[in-house]
Parts: C-alpha cells; sequence; structure tokens
C-alpha cells in the first residue's frame, strides 16, 4: 500500500474513533468523518461505498491489530499466564477504547462487532493450546473445545468487567480468572 492510502487510511480510521466516542454510529455520517480526517468526500468514495463499507474495514483492521498482538503474546511462559496475558491486553484494549466500544455496543450496527472473527482467533488458540499439549502440558478438555470455551469466557469477561463500570480492576479481573485457568490447566 502507497503511503498516501496509508495516510488516507489512518486519518479516517482516528477521525472515526474519535467521533464513535462522541456519538452512535447510526449519527456519524460520511461528511463529518472526512471533516475531522481533513480528506475529501471524493477520496472516501473513492475506497469505501458507504459507511458500512468503511466500518467493515474498521473491524478488519482491528482483527489484523488483534491478530498481531496475540502472535506476540509469549507461549515460552505456559498456558496460565498466556491467557491471563491475553485477558490483560484484552481489558486493556477495552479500557483504552470505552466510549467507542460502548457506543458501538449500544448501537444498530452491534451485530456486525461479530464480524470481529472469532473463528480466526479460535483457530490461533488452537493452535497455541495444541502446542501446549505437545509441550508436556495437562489440559482438562480438547485442544479445540477448550479454545472455543476461552475464547467466550474471555470474552464475557471483557464484557462483564465493561460492566463494572470501574468497581472492579483490571488487575483483580485477571487475579480472578488464574484460579480458573489453573484448573483448565493443571500442573
Amino acid at each position: 500500500m502507497d503511503l498516501r492510502t496509508q495516510k488516507t487510511y489512518d486519518a479516517l480510521f482516528n477521525a472515526f474513533t474519535e467521533l464513535l466516542s462522541e456519538k452512535p454510529f447510526e449519527d456519524i455520517t460520511v461528511h463529518e468523518l472526512c471533516v475531522r480526517a481533513r480528506i475529501r468526500r471524493a477520496t472516501f468514495y473513492n475506497h469505501f461505498a458507504d459507511k458500512y463499507a468503511f466500518l467493515d474495514f474498521v473491524i478488519q483492521t482491528i482483527r489484523r491489530k488483534r491478530t498481531a498482538v496475540l502472535q506476540e503474546q509469549s507461549a515460552d511462559e505456559g498456558p496460565v499466564v498466556f491467557f491471563t496475558s491475553l485477558l490483560s491486553t484484552a481489558l486493556t484494549f477495552l479500557e483504552s477504547n470505552a466510549p467507542t466500544v460502548k457506543n458501538l455496543r449500544t448501537s444498530n450496527v452491534a451485530f456486525l462487532l461479530t464480524n470481529l472473527g472469532p473463528e480466526d482467533l479460535v483457530q490461533q488458540l488452537q493452535e497455541s493450546l495444541e502446542g501446549y499439549q505437545e509441550a508436556g502440558y495437562l489440559m482438562t478438555g480438547d485442544p479445540e473445545i477448550l479454545a472455543e470455551f476461552l475464547l467466550g469466557g474471555i470474552g464475557q469477561i471483557g464484557r462483564w468487567w465493561l460492566e463494572q463500570e470501574g468497581r472492579v480492576s483490571k488487575e483483580e479481573a485477571v487475579a480472578r480468572l488464574e484460579p480458573i485457568l489453573e484448573s483448565v490447566f493443571p500442573e
């Protein structure tokens, strides 16, 4: 991708997250997105059919970033550390993007968040679990089912943690997960 295109995407992504922290997706117009990003509407429409196509682009961008973060997680210290670190990373993301996440969750396009592609993440987690199994770590279930279970659990913990509105710290949420993981991955 050339530098101009990357700068356009970066400007639009940043403008979108700013606007989404201020108002629901439905209330954001292509015009105000372009004004905030300092690009022309024609430039926007050269890349995206409408704001829904742009939202899909944003979701795909988040997926790529999420995949990169997962690949950076250290698998060397075992599955308990890996999954607590994964939860901590997820909660940090939610914390730093709280207004955006809240507006997306309460908008009419919340169903599109399912496009964050859990199937590719499940596959990555399953491969990690199989690697742990090959390395001699014990686990109380099949890697395929455990990947689904752990991903669903981490997602629900993230939702629960957001609803706590600061009454439970990230560290406490992660600490509460640790004994559960220790029962799934006995030593």
